[in-house]
Formats: structure tokens, C-alpha cells, sequence
């Protein structure tokens, strides 16, 4: 199985039976730029959080999750959409929101 970015991001699993080759071109590039997208965000997430901008942190980490979220509804191998929801980059950005949330309150 090929993997993009951090090791979760399946390039063939988004593609249909029927696609035709320059579709499945097209959703391995989009799932590409998908994985470059989340990884981005999580980055900058990181970054606010060391340099104490909570709220920016909140955001980037935010849109990390939802990247994550529209990739995963694209997937049509149900074990392989588990395994990008579930995996360790993934939840390290859930855990980050979530202590950032609770700093919130």
C-alpha cells in the first residue's frame, strides 16, 4: 500500500473501481497535497503553542482535524479510514486541541 506524509495518508484507497487512471492520478495528488495540508497546520499548531499564541495554536490545530476529516470521508476502505482516524499524528492533534480547550475554560 503506498503512503503519503506522515505514513497515514493511502493514495489508492480514495480511488473508485471505476475510476479512470487520470482520476486516480488526480485523488493521489489530492491526497497528497491533503496529508501536506493537515501535517502544515499541525506544524504551525506546534509553534503557536511554543511561542503562546493559544488561540492561533487552537485554529491551525482545528484545520489540521478537519483536513483529516474530509480525506477520511473520501476513503472508501473502511479499515484504511480507521487506521488514518486512529493513528498517533492524528490523535497527538486531538490531544493538543484538547488541552488547549481545557486552558480555555
Amino acid at each position: 500500500m503506498a503512503i503519503a506524509g506522515a505514513g497515514i495518508l493511502p493514495s489508492e484507497a480514495t480511488a473508485g473501481s471505476g475510476s479512470s487512471a487520470a482520476e486516480g492520478s488526480h485523488d493521489r495528488s489530492r491526497d497528497r497535497q491533503s496529508a501536506e495540508l493537515w501535517q502544515t497546520y499541525q506544524a504551525l499548531g506546534q509553534l503557536c503553542e511554543q511561542v503562546g499564541q493559544r488561540e492561533q495554536a487552537r485554529s491551525a490545530y482545528t484545520n489540521a482535524l478537519r483536513v483529516i476529516d474530509e480525506v477520511a470521508n473520501r476513503l472508501q476502505d473502511q479499515e484504511i479510514k480507521h487506521t488514518l482516524l486512529v493513528a498517533r499524528p492524528v490523535e497527538e492533534i486531538r490531544v493538543s486541541l484538547t488541552r488547549l480547550q481545557s486552558l480555555a475554560m
